[in-house]
C-alpha cells in the first residue's frame, strides 16, 4: 500500500539522467492534470545519437518524438554526456536498482519536490469524483524501441493478458481494476473500490508494469 506520509518529504533523485530540451508548463487543478503550452521544438540531442542521425542509422529527432513529448526541466543544469558508470547487483532483491536507473518512465512520475504525481508517459489524467475511475490520455506518436506505435492497446494487453490472467498472476490484490479502451491514446481504469492512492502507486517502481508490455511482440508468445 502506498504510504503518502512517507513520501511527501522525499526528493526525487532520478531526474539526473533525463535531458531537458525545452520547458513545458504543467497546470494543476484538483485531480485533473494536463500539460499546456506551445508546441515543443527540439533544439538538441545526445551527441552519440546525433552521430547516428548523421550516418543515416537513426531517424531525425523530430521524427522520433511524440507530438507533445514530456520535457524535464533539469534541477540545476544538463549534465555532461559520456563517461562510464560502474555498478553491481548482488542478488535478486537488487533488481529494483534497474527500475530506478534505467526503467522509471511510468504513466505518471513524481514532481521534483515529491509532492504529487504529474503526467509522464501519459499526457494527462483525470480522476472521477468517487475515485473509482482514472482516465488517461497517452502522448500521441510514442513508439517502442523497434519503432512500433505505443498505444492504449499495449496498456489493455497488460491489464487483460497479464494482470488478469490467472496463469500469470495468482492474485489481483485487494482492489482489482479493469480497463476500457476509448481510442488509441485514451483508456479508463476502474477500481472495484475508491482508490485515492492509485496515482502514487503508479508513480513508484511498480507502476512501470503498466508500460512494459509491447502487445505487437508479446502476444505471439501468449
Amino acid at each position: 500500500m502506498f504510504d503518502r506520509s512517507r513520501f511527501s518529504r522525499r526528493r526525487l533523485l532520478q531526474l539526473s539522467g533525463s535531458v531537458g530540451i525545452a520547458v513545458v508548463a504543467t497546470g494543476h487543478s484538483g485531480y485533473a492534470t494536463a500539460q499546456v503550452g506551445t508546441p515543443i521544438v527540439a533544439t538538441g540531442e545526445a551527441p552519440m545519437l546525433a552521430e547516428q542521425v548523421a550516418a543515416g542509422a537513426l531517424p531525425a529527432l523530430a521524427e522520433r518524438l511524440p507530438t507533445n513529448p514530456m520535457v524535464v526541466r533539469p534541477h540545476e543544469e544538463i549534465g555532461t554526456y559520456g563517461g562510464q558508470w560502474r555498478t553491481a547487483l548482488v542478488g535478486g532483491d537488487d533488481t529494483s536498482w534497474l527500475d530506478r536507473t534505467s526503467g522509471y518512465d511510468g504513466l505518471v512520475r513524481w514532481d521534483l519536490e515529491w509532492n504529487e504525481p504529474i503526467p509522464n508517459v501519459a499526457e494527462s489524467y483525470e480522476i472521477s469524483d468517487d475515485a473509482l475511475s482514472y482516465t488517461f490520455t497517452l502522448r500521441r506518436g510514442m513508439k517502442w524501441s523497434d519503432g512500433a506505435p505505443f498505444t492504449s492497446a499495449d496498456i489493455e494487453f497488460y491489464v487483460n493478458d497479464f494482470y488478469r490472467d490467472p496463469d500469470l498472476n495468482t492474485g489481483l490484490g485487494p482492489n482489482p481494476f479493469t480497463i476500457e479502451v476509448v481510442d488509441d491514446v485514451t483508456f479508463i481504469i476502474t477500481y472495484e473500490q475508491p482508490n485515492g492512492f492509485a496515482l502514487g502507486e503508479m508513480a513508484q517502481d511498480a507502476g512501470q508494469e503498466w508500460v512494459r508490455y509491447p502487445r505487437h511482440y508479446l502476444e505471439q508468445f501468449h
